[in-house]
């Protein structure tokens, strides 16, 4: 097709796919040579067609391939200096990761076991909960987050003590485990059959009181 062309001058690239697709057209309705019957549009109507598949609905993308990597006792594997999670189940097992743009795909013995999102920057970790055992499912959902939120659906009061909770210890998950201790499903009294809401309204009152009360720490002073 393009020795027709040898002559012609164009101005634009518009013009010059324009005259490339008549040439085509042309081309594929052309009688092929004996002992071959029919033009190639016919041989493809006839054989081909009917083969065809839809094409895919995303784009093909090109992945780079990460052989041999170690599961660590966290249940993850290290890429880029981040982190990805796998089944806890292959803990000290070696795996494979195929790395594209947009995201991480993990191989065990051929078959997908995990599929994260592509983490942009460093020590960014990449966590599925289903990835984790019942354990550590359980301590991960146990956040003052999720505390506050469950508080909240109970009553302002309740709200308010449980805000205090997480930052009235030396860790937050010590304030974590006051709130799971104290704090039973919205709706259910807890011990005597007192509501929730009017205990944490009493012990509101009573913190405030001892806070009130406690004497106003001074720094010591290094010189004696």
């Amino acid at each position: 097709m393009l020795a027709p062309l040898r002559h012609h001058q164009f101005f634009s690239l518009a013009e010059l796919n324009t005259k490339l697709a008549t040439l085509v057209a042309e081309f594929n309705d052309k009688p092929m040579a004996a002992p071959r019957a029919g033009s190639r549009r016919s041989l493809f109507e006839a054989v081909e067609r009917a083969a065809l598949r839809r094409l895919p609905a995303e784009p093909y993308a090109i992945g780079e391939w990460r052989i041999a990597c170690t599961v660590n006792i966290d249940y993850r594997i290290a890429l880029e200096r981040n982190f990805y999670s796998v089944p806890y189940r292959l803990v000290h097992k070696v795996v494979d990761a195929v790395v594209t743009l947009t995201t991480v795909q993990i191989f065990y013995r051929g078959e997908r076991v995990a599929s994260h999102v592509r983490a942009t920057g460093r020590n960014v970790w990449m966590t599925a909960a289903e990835h984790m055992p019942a354990a550590h499912r359980a301590v991960a959902n146990q956040t003052p987050d999720r505390m506050r939120a469950e508080a909240a659906k109970i009553g302002v009061a309740t709200a308010a003590y449980v805000e205090h909770l997480p930052t009235g210890r030396d860790h937050i998950q010590q304030g974590v485990r006051s709130c799971l201790g104290g704090s039973p499903a919205p709706g259910r009294a807890p011990r005597g059959g007192v509501p929730l809401g009017l205990v944490c309204r009493r012990a509101l009152v009573r913190l405030r009181r001892a806070i009130a009360q406690k004497p106003p720490r001074y720094p010591r002073s290094a010189a004696r």
